[in-house]
């Protein structure tokens, strides 16, 4: 990745299947970090965000929140979204947690259609809901059954029935 400018794409997203299967995880992630979060080209980032989906870590969902939320490129912003919502190596229970977070996305004013949008669309894929696009739905869905849903996908992991959604 640091020697072959034309290579570095496929570079970052092979180091993060590597370290999805335990290779070098401690050198790897601070790499796809450094590159998912500074390299200037948005084709670097996105690639390294695609890395990050077999991580399967809750620092890996917590970064790609991140570049959810802050890349200023759209098609980095999108993978990472995917990448959090129903791709990569990530438990449900993992994905649940990031749930609050969708919901403050989309009740904040701020937020762009776009941003909205895809948020609303990991908040079905995380929690199998299919609520409307309303962030008061959403908000009372969550404080009524949220606790509830991740009691199911704790114990979806207790009897061994880890659901990844690799997409």
């Amino acid at each position: 990745a640091e020697s072959d400018p034309g290579y570095r794409q496929a570079a970052v997203y092979f180091m993060g299947m590597m370290a999805g299967r335990g290779v070098g995880y401690d050198r790897i992630y601070p790499v796809l970090v450094e590159y998912a979060r500074e390299n200037p080209d948005a084709n670097v980032r996105q690639w390294a965000v695609e890395g990050m989906r077999y991580l399967g870590t809750d620092e890996a969902l917590d970064v790609l929140f991140e570049s959810f939320t802050h890349d200023p490129s759209d098609a980095v912003r999108n993978r990472a979204g995917c990448n959090i919502s129903d791709c990569g190596n990530f438990m449900r229970k993992q994905r649940m947690r990031m749930v609050p977070k969708f919901i403050e996305l989309v009740e904040d004013p701020q937020t762009t259609p776009l941003m909205r949008n895809w948020s609303f669309m990991a908040l079905r894929e995380i929690t199998d809901e299919s609520l409307p696009a309303d962030a008061a739905a959403w908000r009372d869905w969550y404080m009524q059954n949220g606790t509830e849903k991740m009691a199911e996908f704790e114990q979806m992991v207790a009897a061994g029935e880890i659901h990844y959604f690799v997409g």
